[in-house]
């Protein structure tokens, strides 16, 4: 670390001033340049890895049929997730993590977002849940972590299976400004002290 690296890192910041006139021109330009990247990204990723299906509007046809199946109601009226979320995780868990797929394409770190859908009208069902986050914990898969056992400190974790696919409950993490996140958490064994 250089002294002039420390010295712009720790130099005051010019405030931003409110946006008028010339300075939204400004901020909608960055903004939607963003937006545009991101999606360009995505579909590109998608086109080139021959998962187009994996787009807004698969996820929007498999959630919407998945809340009207009698059978998954049934299944998931023990749940206190909305169903909507059960149906965008059971298509997350079956199309994208037991197939391995490379998980970066469609998670951003853990984190996945329900994605719009690009028809005029969207189902109610899935337009309740777009923008809410899915959490996928598994430091192994998502990172290649191998953990250290904390009882024993010899062995390595292993990864056991997610309150999702054991029960199909996912976890709330309630945030102050919007509707909770939802989670799957991988359960993970040491082989040496079973712990």
């Amino acid at each position: 670390m250089t002294k002039e690296a420390a010295a712009s890192f720790f130099a005051p910041r010019e405030t931003q001033e409110p946006l008028t006139g010339a300075s939204t021109a400004a901020s909608v330009t960055t903004t939607t340049t963003t937006t545009t990247t991101v999606t360009a990204e995505m579909s590109a990723t998608l086109r080139s890895n021959n998962d187009s299906i994996l787009s807004g509007e698969y996820f929007h046809k498999h959630a919407t049929n998945m809340v009207h199946d009698p059978n998954f109601v049934e299944a998931s009226k023990s749940s206190e997730t909305p169903l909507p979320m059960l149906a965008f995780a059971k298509i997350v868990v079956e199309d994208i993590l037991r197939k391995k797929v490379e998980t970066h394409k469609y998670f951003n770190g853990i984190t996945m977002t329900v994605p719009a859908s690009c028809q005029q009208s969207m189902q109610p069902e899935h337009h309740s849940i777009v923008g809410q986050k899915l959490l996928y914990v598994d430091w192994h898969n998502m990172y290649g972590i191998d953990v250290q056992c904390p009882h024993c400190r010899v062995g390595v974790l292993k990864n056991a299976r997610t309150n999702f696919s054991k029960n199909r409950l996912l976890f709330p993490i309630f945030v102050v400004n919007g509707p909770p996140m939802w989670c799957m958490v991988m359960s993970m064994t040491c082989p040496k002290c079973r712990h």
